[in-house]
């Protein structure tokens, strides 16, 4: 029966917004703290992500995580997206509208939509255009697979009257808005309730976005969200993603994005990706459907054809070109050892400044076979933020001066781009 209706998937997506500073969690979080501080208050203003059994908020924010991948406050939707995938989690909140959360009871949340892929596009045109909450941005989930691990459709509406208990109810420490007991719905269930009413008077509907919520529980003491892309260690576990962008070049983008995912293994900030995971996750645009003549208008993700829905990229690398690449790094940390030498000759006046201590580095943002090469050698890894670093000399070069230091990565990594024909740059870091 599945097979024959068009508006029944498999898959249910998370979608992907721009971000609007008045409703996003850690921008109020950020903005409430700035005013503490002008009204002379040192304090570090939270919003909680859940209250435990106790009625106590727990904040799991992790600001050196946070910060690794670091996006503006009105970022596009693309922005956040890419943000979410290296991350390798999707951010619970409270769902703030007008200063004011729609999630209820102790549990902040991810929301999902039911809604197929054509039905979401379409929505993404009407909404979107007038709202900016809804765009062609998404990941999606297979339906069985996000059950599994606590993910529920929401509840339109309920069979008593809408009652939120006042302040000085038992229940009031559980949330920021908690449905009294009389409701008939049970604290930790009521994240799943989206208040409805289709009464004349005053029309409450949003029935028509079907959609599901996964709670953050007491349970998941690290991550401030469904983590998807991370190990075992982490949280929950899934087999099959689907990243949906708008463009050919976003799609190639994401791609890439993951692959220096997988390069690395696991965030600057230790966090271990599922390296299983990353190199089946699959990418497709919209643009892309439309070149093929997809019928936007009746598309599932079950009917795109397989060879849109793109992977990471598998570089092998020819012998050929691994024997090159040992070669030449050796020649052109050569190079930037002579460049280094003929500077000091014609600066004799050169000092090295006290403590003047670094690191010097190569870097290339490319994607290839030789980057892959140098993967392989161990000449050079990555910290997932799509840099690939050549530490020169192993990172073992004699000068403690970072004048020299970029003197020589420079001559390097311009030997490197001529000889291989892809962009290298030189980058020091002092210490």
């Amino acid at each position: 029966m599945k097979l024959n209706r068009k508006d029944i998937s498999d898959w249910i997506i998370h979608f992907v917004h721009d971000r609007h500073p008045k409703d996003d969690m850690y921008v109020l979080a950020d903005n409430a703290k700035e005013t503490a501080l002008m009204e002379g208050d040192n304090v570090d203003v939270k919003i909680p992500h859940y209250f435990d059994k106790e009625g106590i908020p727990h904040d799991l924010s992790d600001s050196i995580s946070d910060n690794e991948y670091p996006i503006d406050e009105d970022a596009a939707a693309f922005e956040v997206l890419k943000k979410i995938v290296h991350d390798g989690f999707i951010r619970s909140g409270w769902s703030f509208r007008n200063y004011a959360p729609t999630i209820y009871g102790p549990s902040s949340a991810v929301c999902f939509t039911e809604m197929p892929l054509y039905a979401l596009i379409d929505y993404a045109k009407e909404r979107g255009t007038y709202s900016g909450y809804v765009g062609n941005y998404g990941i999606a989930f297979r339906k069985k697979e996000l059950f599994a691990v606590g993910a529920r459709p929401v509840i339109y509406g309920l069979s008593s009257t809408h009652k939120e208990v006042n302040e000085h109810h038992d229940w009031a420490k559980y949330g920021y808005r908690v449905l009294d007991p009389d409701c008939g719905l049970g604290l930790y269930e009521q994240y799943r309730y989206v208040n409805t009413n289709l009464s004349r008077e005053k029309t409450i509907d949003w029935t028509h976005e079907r959609e599901w919520r996964w709670p953050l529980r007491a349970t998941e003491e690290w991550i401030a969200g469904l983590p998807f892309l991370l190990s075992d260690a982490w949280g929950p576990q899934f087999t099959d993603v689907l990243i949906i962008v708008n463009t050919v070049e976003e799609q190639e983008e994401i791609l890439n994005l993951i692959k220096g995912m997988y390069d690395a293994g696991a965030t600057n900030s230790g966090r271990d990706y599922n390296t299983s995971l990353l190199p089946v996750i699959k990418v497709v645009s919209i643009e892309s459907l439309a070149r093929e003549e997809v019928d936007l208008l009746s598309v599932r993700i079950e009917d795109i054809p397989f060879k849109q829905m793109k992977i990471m990229p598998a570089i092998k690398v020819s012998e050929v070109v691994r024997a090159k690449v040992k070669q030449q790094v050796l020649i052109a940390e050569h190079k930037g050892v002579e460049a280094i030498a003929a500077y000091r000759k014609s600066h004799p006046e050169h000092i090295t400044k006290p403590f003047d201590w670094g690191h010097a580095h190569v870097c290339t943002n490319e994607i290839s076979e030789v980057t892959q090469a140098l993967l392989e050698e161990e000449l050079a890894h990555t910290f997932s933020d799509g840099k690939y670093i050549i530490f020169l000399g192993k990172g073992n070069w004699p000068y403690d001066d970072s004048t020299l230091l970029y003197v020589g990565a420079k001559a390097t990594a311009e030997y490197l781009t001529k000889i291989f024909g892809q962009r290298f740059y030189p980058e020091v870091t002092p210490d």
